[in-house]
This record gives structure tokens, sequence and C-alpha cells, in this order.
């Protein structure tokens, strides 16, 4: 124990890093995919025949997923806290 903190075991600390790293790239390909689908906006809308109500309905679907997930890994993140 260093500083009365407790130590993860080593196979928990790895699977803590292995989790972490996917999340970041997940989050990543995440915030690529929504800045494609920005530039490719016209074109979209034009194929399906969409409203600019509704693209902006699928746009922020993107934003709704990403607040979700933060709401969930922050309690997560303060239950082990405490």
């Amino acid at each position: 124990m260093k500083d009365g903190k407790r130590q993860a075991p080593p196979r928990i600390r790895r699977i803590q890093t292995i989790s972490l790293a996917m999340l970041v790239v997940c989050g990543t390909i995440n915030y690529l995919d929504r800045g494609a689908l920005s530039v490719a906006n016209p074109a979209i809308r034009a194929d399906l025949g969409i409203s600019l109500g509704e693209m902006g309905l699928l746009l922020s679907a993107f934003a709704w997923s990403l607040f979700d997930g933060r709401l969930d890994t922050g309690n997560a993140a303060q239950d082990d806290l405490y």
C-alpha cells in the first residue's frame, strides 16, 4: 500500500488499461464518423430525401450517445472512488 491507497492486482490493472484503450479508440471513431457525416450532409439529404430537421436528429444522435456514456462512466468512477 502506498499513501494509504490499495493497489489493483496486475490482472485487474491490465483489464483496466485495455478497457480504457478500447474506449478511447471507440470515442475517436465516433468523433470521426460524426465529422464525416457532417461533411456528407448535403449528399445524404439529397439521396435519402430527408429534411433539415430529420438530418438534425440524425446528427444529434451522436451527441446524445456520448452524453449518456459519459454519465454512466462518471457514475461508475465515482462509485469506485468512495
